[in-house]
């Protein structure tokens, strides 16, 4: 209804237009929200998703975004791997999750890291991979980036400056302590077998030293020739006794098998021989052209 220049709105009539105080709509999406065109009529956005937020520029009408975008699009980062500048975080945190995704820090270490452990694992540790060229997996340097201590993808570690006898006890060092004037001392385990008992063998990963010893056959120049089995001191490690047979000579001291020592002297001499019948071993000094051993 008109009255003079202006109108009278009634309901179920025309949309009331913004001029006039109303939407300019006839409908409103319902949970949308709501945006303003100057004078035209309101827009109602679509229903936002799970996890979306509205995000906008400054100049253009605001949007859902979500994830990555909406991530970008509120300054942290600007690509998939974002920089923080400075992060704390509470609870448990998890730093990658899959067995290619690494941790790259590059910094320098102001404070101390204190790792304290709720369960029996280790409290610390690193995988490390030798890049091309490189000779150490994992370098500690001091605070003027003088190295400190190198560890390679081996294990192998060495260190620079002193090693005090203080922590030497309790890092690198182990041994045994007795009285020697008592005629059957009690034996202390030192150092990292401390905690060891001293009636039981602490097993090879707490033996650094012992559990690298191997018995050997060794030149008169004092040269390692073959090792010998951990078991059997006779026979090579990891080569089997790989001729058996029956001695068919009946001589003192020489040993023939037909078609048997067939080989090289090289392949014989140096070796040794098992008399199962009277369990005996001899070694074979030399082997003749009719294949016979001595």
């Amino acid at each position: 209804m008109t009255i003079g220049t202006k109108y009278i709105y009634r309901a179920d009539g025309t949309d009331v237009p913004v001029a006039d105080g109303g939407t300019g709509a006839s409908t409103l999406t319902d949970g949308g929200v709501l945006l303003g065109s100057g004078t035209g009529a309101i827009s109602p956005m679509a229903v936002l998703a799970d996890g979306e937020i509205i995000v906008g520029d400054g100049t253009t009408d605001p949007v859902a975004e979500s994830g990555d975008t909406a991530r970008i699009s509120l300054g942290v980062g600007t690509t998939d791997s974002p920089t923080f500048n400075g992060l704390t975080t509470t609870g448990n945190t998890t730093l990658g999750d899959a067995a290619a995704d690494t941790l790259t820090v590059n910094a320098t270490v102001v404070s101390t890291v204190n790792i304290t452990p709720t369960t029996a694992i280790n409290a610390l540790a690193i995988k490390t991979q030798e890049a091309a060229g490189a000779t150490d997996g994992i370098v500690i340097v001091d605070s003027a980036d003088a190295e400190v201590a190198a560890i390679d993808s081996d294990g192998n570690a060495s260190f620079s400056g002193n090693i005090t006898a203080a922590n030497l006890a309790g890092v690198l060092a182990y041994g045994v302590r007795w009285d020697e004037d008592e005629s059957s001392p009690t034996l202390t385990r030192l150092g990292t077998l401390a905690n060891s008992p001293a009636a039981a063998s602490p097993g090879n990963a707490l033996l650094s030293v012992q559990s690298q010893m191997r018995r050997c056959v060794l030149s008169d120049a004092g040269v390692v020739q073959y090792y010998l089995k951990a078991d059997d001191s006779y026979n090579r490690a990891g080569i089997p006794p790989s001729v058996t047979g029956t001695d068919d000579t009946g001589t003192a001291s020489k040993l023939s098998d037909v078609g048997v020592f067939t080989g090289a002297a090289g392949e014989y001499v140096g070796r040794y021989v098992h008399d199962t019948t009277d369990d005996v071993y001899a070694m074979i000094t030399a082997k003749d052209s009719d294949d016979v051993c001595q």
